[in-house]
């Protein structure tokens, strides 16, 4: 009697599905506070240390989040000069980084950089797990309390694929379609905005050395 009971009880939970939403940050950022990674050319450490084929989109997509929750447009010229306070402060807190050649940031180690050296004025908490349930939901929660994204995903160049940071501001979550809906963002790439599925965007979270696991920094002020 007690095991009928129980049956009987959670039948309607068994039967729950998600809902279609949109989770957003508000207001919604602007493309003159987009930091676009080509800027890197102009800051004075490429200049100076011979710097070639650098890879800042990390640098860059961080210093986005900055000018996005600060409500700030930002000039070319501004944007180098964030570009530059994170190859400086990566070189004392990323080891190997100094002597990479594509000076790529690591995602624990730029954290670390927003957490020392601007944590009177943001907050940055690493999120990760294996399970992609957990990290949708963990993304619907940050948007939804209006912090910022920094996620490592993929972008195609050439035919070529390669991990890539972009910032997430708004998720429209579809679970009648496919691809489980849209994901939208500033990419450090174009210095523009873009979308792709949500699922293709996830499938590229799980990108070296994050494989079989789902990690992006949550952004707050």
């Amino acid at each position: 009697m007690k095991w009928l009971y129980l049956c009987l009880f959670l039948v309607p939970f068994a039967g729950a599905v998600e809902e279609e939403a949109t989770y957003a940050v508000s207001p919604l950022p602007l493309t003159g506070q987009v930091v676009s990674q080509k800027w890197v050319v102009d800051t004075w450490s490429y200049v100076n240390e011979g710097g070639s084929m650098w890879w800042f989109c990390g640098q860059a997509a961080v210093s986005t989040a900055f000018n996005c929750l600060r409500g700030e447009y930002v000039s070319r010229s501004t944007g180098a000069s964030q570009l530059e306070f994170f190859h400086v402060k990566l070189k004392l807190k990323q080891n190997g980084y100094s002597t990479s050649e594509h000076k790529e940031a690591d995602i624990d180690a730029l954290s670390a950089v927003i957490n020392i050296y601007k944590g009177t004025e943001f907050e940055s908490i690493k999120r990760t797990t294996t399970t992609r349930n957990t990290a949708k939901q963990m993304m619907y929660d940050a948007l939804s309390a209006n912090h910022y994204i920094v996620a490592l995903s993929q972008i195609s160049i050439g035919g070529t694929n390669y991990g890539h940071y972009m910032v997430v501001y708004k998720i429209h979550r579809d679970p009648n379609a496919a691809t489980g809906g849209t994901v939208y963002y500033a990419d450090p790439y174009t210095g523009a905005f873009g979308n792709k599925s949500f699922a293709a965007f996830l499938d590229g979270m799980r990108d070296t050395p994050t494989v079989s696991r789902y990690s992006f920094l949550e952004i707050s002020r």
